[in-house]
């Protein structure tokens, strides 16, 4: 939601967009800059907001209006008279169509722009010693859910290894695309044989949105 002010404002006030069967959330603090549009200047404030439908089928967003009183040149100043006259603007309400989940979408359901599944050991090293300790790290990160939406990441088994998981960190940033939900597992393992050892791929299956098809990483 972009504003554009070219006059002084007074107890502005910005509503919140409301939509049914939905989630909606703030997307970090406000943005302000100028700019300049035939030859005037104007303050913008940019707001952006994530929006979950919790169901398929139709979905309406409802009009913002913003509120505030502005300078009235046309009256005059006065003890008794207030210069100032009230304005109030709104956008349009927006429809949507959202879809369902396709028939052969697979669980967890991770309907994303884009996944990535990455690790890393802590220290690097690829020799290990039966009994101790070496760090597992595990990092998903997913464009387009919140933190809270990610599934926990399901290891294979993994014959010689005793694995000891952390509590998950959860973590999002916001960029121009939106929003990235994180969720980071670590794991102390311990090799409990000698000799050598095999880890399967670790692997997560989601749905693209922009290409409409499941994916695997």
């Amino acid at each position: 939601i972009s504003l554009y002010r070219a006059v002084q404002t007074h107890y502005a006030s910005l509503t919140e967009p409301v939509a049914e069967n939905s989630i909606i959330e703030k997307l970090g603090d406000d943005v302000q800059f100028e700019k300049n549009i035939g030859n005037k200047r104007y303050i913008v404030t940019q707001r952006k907001y994530a929006i979950f439908p919790q169901q398929s089928g139709p979905l309406k967003i409802s009009p913002v209006t913003f509120t505030a009183d502005v300078n009235d040149s046309n009256r005059r100043r006065s003890l008794f008279l207030n210069s100032t006259r009230p304005v109030s603007i709104s956008t349009k309400e927006i429809s949507l169509s959202v879809k369902p989940k396709p028939a052969g979408a697979n669980d967890p359901w991770l309907p994303a722009k884009n996944v990535v599944l990455a690790d890393r050991w802590t220290p690097v090293t690829k020799e290990l010693t039966v009994g101790e300790p070496i760090t597992w790290t595990l990092m998903l990160s997913v464009q387009g859910l919140s933190e809270s939406q990610l599934p926990e990441i399901k290891l294979p088994d993994i014959k010689g290894l005793q694995l000891y998981p952390d509590t998950p960190q959860k973590e999002r940033k916001i960029d121009e695309k939106g929003i990235l939900g994180q969720r980071i597992e670590k794991y102390a393992v311990i090799p409990s044989v000698e000799g050598p050892i095999t880890i399967p791929e670790v692997r997560l299956s989601w749905w693209n949105t922009e290409t409409d098809k499941m994916e695997t990483t």
